[in-house]
């Protein structure tokens, strides 16, 4: 499911990086006619290998259905992301919207509008891939609330965004001449990100909360207990909630929030109703461990770290390539203005940095992040077993192989092995903690 927050940051990122033309390329009429061509184009191409997948003959062989499935959501979200570039660099569909005096006022509401198209094709991808997902995960959910989850879920990534611009707009709007001068200052701008990124992790996990429409956990034995691991590791939360992701039937929990005041411990009716009640203590253990030790605060440490080599990077290597030979032979071969091409060439560049930084960088963080909170739970109790019994229960409920790779979390056979190791020798344990200790502090001495 997180995989679908870099794709939709990306799309952000495509948007925030583009200068529009000086002349549109097409009347407005053209650009209307075209922009609705290539989504007719990538909704067709949706519909046919999603249907095509469902209408194969699998037999009992759902594994395979689903690295099929997995592999259709990915290859077509990347196209989402070339169909929503094409409309903008190619298509300038920003023009259509030049006429309109709110956009000219509050330039957000144009963001709103733009970014809603590349929803759009995101919704359009899952109205498509419902069919074959209901097959082999045999969920109850309806088309509509399949739908409707995924938007859901990953509109949190964009609203901070959103707000924070609108907020500038608010304040370029105010007859407050030293606040405006302050605001157009790169001074400013970086403190006033800063500030606004400190607001967003501290009050996300309440946004995020009524997006993913969660609600507190009833009383009974399930809070019991949960409570009483919480006890235990001496965490402080606000609330324990039940989490509806995909009609709450997948086995998963999750947990967040820096503050305690704005903590939230997530669990679905598929985690209580699938595990044991060792199994569930297992979990929570896991995920008390992302707080314990620090995980949510590193993740920001990650996040200023791209923003740091991004604004130190990006404008010296766009500077050097404008003034180089293959940039004016680029320009004169395409037809394009200088500001055109390097705004592409920014933008290519930007998107390139940020997907090998949260792939590979990143993403090895999050791993091992994983395993750490993994080996959390010998913390709390003298046996992980019942986290193992429990990783392969999800293999089984979700139709994924032991040993499905994946960018953020080692595989399930990989996760397994090592909490097997642990179970033979303890020092597996803090072999692990060694590691994350060592990687962050290599980190942060490259950062300084």
């Amino acid at each position: 499911m997180f995989g679908h927050f870099l794709y939709f940051i990306i799309a952000l990122l495509i948007y925030t990086t583009y200068q529009p033309a000086v002349e549109a390329p097409f009347t407005p009429v053209e650009t209307l006619l075209y922009v609705i061509i290539v989504s007719a184009f990538f909704a067709m191409a949706a519909r046919f290998d999603f249907y095509a997948l469902a209408k194969g003959r699998w037999g009992n062989d759902q594994r395979l259905m689903s690295a099929r499935f997995e592999g259709l959501v990915r290859r077509h979200s990347i196209l989402a992301l070339v169909v929503f570039a094409v409309g903008l660099y190619g298509l300038n569909m920003t023009s259509l919207l030049q006429p309109v005096g709110l956009v000219q006022a509050v330039p957000t509401v144009e963001a709103l509008i733009v970014l809603g198209v590349y929803v759009g094709y995101m919704a359009l991808l899952w109205w498509f891939a419902y069919r074959p997902y209901r097959i082999f995960t045999h969920n109850a959910a309806s088309r509509g609330r399949y739908v409707a989850h995924h938007i859901a879920f990953n509109l949190p990534v964009l609203i901070p965004w959103l707000a924070l611009a609108g907020l500038a707009d608010l304040i370029n709007l105010l007859p407050v001449e030293w606040l405006r001068s302050a605001m157009q200052s790169t001074a400013g701008q970086v403190a006033y990100f800063f500030v606004f990124l400190f607001l967003t992790a501290l009050f996300a996990p309440l946004m995020m909360r009524y997006f993913w429409r969660c609600e507190p956990l009833a009383e009974g034995l399930h809070r019991e207990r949960i409570e009483g691991v919480c006890r235990q590791a001496g965490l402080k939360y606000a609330e324990i909630l039940r989490w509806p992701a995909l009609g709450g039937h997948i086995i998963t929990a999750g947990i967040m929030g820096l503050s305690s005041r704005f903590r939230y411990l997530l669990v679905t009716d598929g985690l209580l109703e699938s595990l044991e009640p060792s199994e569930i203590k297992a979990v929570v253990a896991h995920e008390i461990g992302h707080v314990k030790k620090w995980h949510l605060a590193f993740y920001l440490l990650f996040l200023a770290g791209y923003m740091l080599i991004a604004f130190a990077m990006l404008d010296i290597v766009i500077y050097l390539l404008i003034f180089s030979a293959p940039f004016e032979a680029l320009v004169a071969v395409t037809g394009l203005s200088t500001p055109q091409m390097a705004s592409i060439l920014y933008s290519m560049m930007t998107v390139v940095l940020f997907f090998v930084y949260f792939r590979y960088l990143f993403g090895y963080f999050m791993r091992n992040f994983e395993r750490q909170a993994d080996v959390y739970v010998y913390r709390l109790f003298q046996s992980a077993l019942p986290l193992i019994t429990t990783l392969r229960k999800i293999a089984f409920s979700s139709g994924q192989p032991l040993d499905k790779p994946n960018w953020h979390h080692f595989s399930i056979r990989e996760r397994i092995d090592y909490l097997l190791n642990c179970e033979t020798d303890r020092q597996w344990i803090g072999r692990q903690d060694r590691k994350v200790r060592g990687s962050i502090a290599v980190f942060v001495t490259a950062m300084a």
